[in-house]
């Protein structure tokens, strides 16, 4: 969408000065403005640092660590990107730490240290006018065995927490029609809470081992993924499961249209789902050993799953599956999982 924007301003621009003036110093000015680039994040586990690709070069790969803040992230996970493109928040499970990423320059900018308030921190998400991100975190204080951390991302600080005993090892978070919606692996539910009040509203029981949560577009229906099991999707509206899809997995992305949910199901396969039919349809990776992860760029021209096994993204063609890249995986650093596109 972004790019689509810039294309057509700079075509409306192109043409103005074209038929008001004919001159081609403008003409030459405005075509040397190089397009907007699009990035994807790998949240590289093993390596503890964050691999930034280039959508538009994929030799050109860096890696950050947090070192240039005086920062350092000890098992970066599930890594989040604002809804505007431009900041990512990647937590460190071991290192109780949150790192802030610009997105646009591929820099670190800000590390969120609270050793009392992160409790192995494992996924963040934001709310949907980007003013928070909501922080789930693995573990808890005294006898709750998760919680939630709250950042306010005006001044990057914890403003908030929440404790609550139907958190049980958490993993996924999405936030959608209002509410947060937990994947709790540890008692197979949903934990739903109420963004603004911070109240707690409900739980849903999906069974086996939930692992992620994933919003559509309109943010009437969650997905939930778990391992070895099927895609609960969720009613936000009446917080009661709609359906189940034959569709397990990890991580999931969806498509910018919201047509297609993409599902990593950590073997050498993606599952890739119609939204409104439900149907089900395996993009096969020969190479691949376990994809974890999904992303799709904003312009929703490609989609990129990582390769935790080996410690590759490889890339492909949302609107229909087939491989990109000649199916040659990209190189990354050391136990690619978590991801998120621009």
């Amino acid at each position: 969408m972004k790019k689509s924007i810039y294309n057509m301003c700079i075509f409306i621009i192109t043409v103005f000065f074209t038929a008001s003036c004919c001159n081609d110093e403008f003409e030459t000015i405005i075509s040397e403005i190089p397009e907007a680039q699009l990035h994807v994040f790998v949240s590289c586990v093993d390596a503890g640092l964050v691999s930034v690709i280039d959508a538009s070069d994929f030799s050109n790969v860096i890696e950050l660590t947090g070192s240039q803040i005086g920062a350092s992230i000890n098992e970066p996970r599930n890594l989040g990107i604002s809804s505007d493109g431009n900041s990512v928040y990647v937590p460190g499970r071991f290192s109780n730490n949150v790192l802030v990423i610009d997105a646009n320059t591929q820099t670190v900018t800000n590390e969120i240290y609270d050793d009392y308030s992160f409790h192995e921190p494992y996924a963040v998400a934001f709310t949907l006018n980007n003013n928070e991100v909501w922080v789930i975190n693995k573990q808890g204080v005294g006898s709750f065995s998760g919680s939630i951390s709250i950042i306010d991302t005006s001044s990057n600080t914890i403003v908030d927490e929440i404790h609550n005993l139907n958190i049980v090892s958490p993993e996924g978070i999405c936030v959608a029609n209002g509410k947060a919606y937990i994947a709790n692996r540890g008692n197979g539910t949903v934990s739903v809470f109420n963004v603004n009040s911070r109240n707690f509203i409900t739980n849903i029981d999906v069974g086996g081992e939930p692992r992620y949560a994933i919003s559509s577009i309109d943010g009437n229906f969650v997905y939930i993924t778990a391992t070895g099991d099927n895609l609960t999707k969720i009613n936000t509206n009446t917080n009661t499961i709609e359906s189940t899809i034959d569709a397990w997995g990890r991580n999931a992305a969806i498509s910018p249209d919201g047509n297609k949910l993409f599902v990593a199901s950590h073997s050498s396969v993606i599952h890739m789902v119609d939204t409104a039919t439900e149907v089900v349809t395996d993009i096969d990776i020969p190479n691949a050993q376990y994809i974890y992860a999904v992303a799709i760029l904003s312009d929703g021209t490609m989609g990129f799953a990582t390769d935790e096994g080996n410690d590759v993204v490889f890339v492909f063609d949302p609107t229909n599956g087939a491989l990109l890249n000649n199916g040659v995986g990209i190189p990354v650093q050391s136990t690619p999982r978590g991801i998120a596109a621009q």
